[in-house]
């Protein structure tokens, strides 16, 4: 393997939005896992992203703006969760992925053909309130059960949580998520 690509098998990039672009969490929960054995990915490749090495620093500001990003591989054609979970996204996503020596970067562009209808609300940390949000669970794994869950909605309160075959964890306060910020 070359140093510069790592490739995630089964990293799952999860995107939010219909809410408005496609969401993937129910709003208020996760859905565990049955403990039968994943279906097999019915598209090739469908599940993998390539994450490019990085030794330069990157701002953490939501602009895409250091060169970096324009080498890394840009994955699209996710689907929803709701309304119609499974179901192409309605809007278009681009996810691209870095790493470093002790940092992962996800870097997104979310289009909306209507910004206007994006739903901004704001809550606590880790409360899963009815808005756009973008999400990223991990399969660290490799398992298709397990996931390290992260997101951000359009108004940017975070979301973390363990994603377990039998529950979800964190996501709240006494989950292990987090309190308000």
């Amino acid at each position: 393997m070359q140093r510069d690509v790592l490739i995630f098998p089964h990293v799952s990039a999860f995107v939010a939005a219909v809410f408005a672009a496609c969401a993937l969490l129910p709003a208020l929960e996760v859905s565990a896992q049955t403990s039968a054995p994943s279906p097999p990915l019915e598209r090739e490749n469908e599940g993998v992203m390539q994450a490019l090495f990085v030794e330069e620093e990157i701002a953490l500001d939501g602009i895409l703006d250091e060169a970096i990003w324009q080498r890394a591989v840009a994955v699209s054609g996710f689907r929803q969760y709701e309304p119609v979970d499974g179901a192409p996204a309605f809007q278009e996503t681009e996810v691209r992925v870095l790493y470093g020596a002790n940092n992962l970067y996800v870097g997104a562009l979310l289009h909306d053909e209507e910004p206007g209808a994006i739903e901004r609300a704001l809550g606590r940390r880790d409360d899963f309130n009815r808005a756009d949000w973008f999400l990223v669970a991990v399969d660290a794994y490799f398992d298709r059960r397990t996931a390290y869950v992260f997101g951000v909605n359009a108004a940017g309160v975070q979301f973390d949580a363990l994603q377990t075959g039998t529950g979800t964890t964190g996501g709240g306060p006494g989950g292990g998520g987090g309190g308000a910020d």
